[in-house]
């Protein structure tokens, strides 16, 4: 999820997302879907088509995501950020 917040500082498409972030166009669907649900991501226009952005609450999970990392040092590497 980490990854898909830190890609959408600046509006991005799904494509845009799936290929940055090498995930399925059915895992990208999941993954936006839930980000939109828990107020993380925000759907925007961009060019005329549906991008997506990362909300305040957004910046607030990966500002703290990246602070737990910190915290774990090397075992944090292996923390999943998708």
């Amino acid at each position: 999820m980490n990854k898909i917040l830190e890609r959408t500082k600046e509006p991005a498409t799904k494509n845009d997302i799936m290929y940055d972030v090498r995930l399925s166009f059915s895992q990208t669907k999941e993954y936006i879907e839930l980000l939109m649900g828990l107020g993380f991501l925000d759907q925007v226009n961009r060019n005329d088509q549906t991008a997506y952005r990362t909300t305040k609450k957004g910046f607030v999970y990966i500002k703290s995501f990246n602070e737990i990392r910190s915290l774990l040092g090397k075992r944090g590497t292996k923390v999943q950020s998708q």
